[in-house]
């Protein structure tokens, strides 16, 4: 699934749970936590595939495969800390960059993603609805898109 796709797929999971007409908290934590998983893959994939593009325009493929590598075997769980260890990579002014278009609330809610992804992944409970799971979501894309505009733009 790509980032793209996720507006109307949450959307959907929203109607699924409503069309219940019955308040079922369980079901729609269940839910949930299916969407913060899913969401917090596409974030990594997203990421990863923006760095392999921008590799791809060197038309050097073994640079292409060596950052594919690379990327595949040290990024994981992109929270904000994670997310700005990559990215202070591209050097200073890419950090910079990407805090001036970040406030605090987005990179907050990417935590969230990720930190209920792995509490999840851990079996532990994470009692998330799918509101919040849309507020997260609203507002962590902007880290994405962000990093997404610095990555390519290079």
């Amino acid at each position: 699934m790509k980032i793209e796709d996720l507006d109307g797929f949450i959307a959907l999971c929203q109607q699924k749970v409503d069309a219940l007409k019955v308040s079922f908290p369980e079901i729609d934590s269940i839910v949930a936590q299916h969407l913060v998983v899913l969401i917090a893959g596409v974030y990594e994939e997203t990421i990863e595939e923006s760095i392999r593009a921008r590799a791809e325009k060197s038309k050097d493929i073994a640079l292409v495969n060596l950052v594919t590598s690379l990327v595949d075997e040290t990024f994981r769980n992109p929270d904000s800390k994670n997310v700005k260890r990559l990215i202070k990579r591209f050097g200073k002014a890419a950090v910079d960059e990407l805090s001036g278009k970040v406030k605090l609330e987005d990179a907050e809610a990417l935590n969230s993603i990720i930190l209920n992804k792995n509490a999840i992944a851990h079996g532990k409970d994470s009692p998330v609805t799918i509101k919040d799971v849309e507020n997260y979501y609203a507002k962590s894309r902007v880290v994405i898109h962000a990093v997404n505009e610095i990555v390519r733009g290079g």
